[in-house]
């Protein structure tokens, strides 16, 4: 995935960051489940986004958390890769494949 600002966040479980620096953080990000680096950094934030047992994050751009213990690190998401790319089928749509009527 080339380095751009992605828009649409990244939702990833907040136990992610009881860590320093970690790389193969998973998260999805719509159907598709992406894996990234996520990294403490001085840049100053650009965001700020609210604390929850998933947190839904920005790719690429500093942020930082509301949270107490948090609340002064910076993080940035990068050096994302599409692990798996799902999309929502009907019931209908998975037999015709599967059974190879449609393609």
């Amino acid at each position: 995935m080339a380095k751009e600002k992605v828009n649409q966040n990244i939702i990833i479980n907040s136990y992610e960051f009881t860590h320093q620096d970690k790389d193969g953080v998973t998260g999805k990000r719509g159907y598709s489940i992406v894996e990234g680096s996520l990294k403490i950094t001085k840049e100053a934030p650009e965001a700020q986004v609210r604390w929850a047992p998933k947190v839904a994050i920005p790719a690429y751009i500093p942020f930082k958390i509301k949270h107490p213990v948090f609340r002064n690190t910076t993080y940035i998401l990068e050096d994302l890769r599409i692990k798996k790319d799902t999309k929502k089928t009907t019931l209908l749509e998975y037999l015709l494949v599967s059974r190879r009527i449609v393609k």
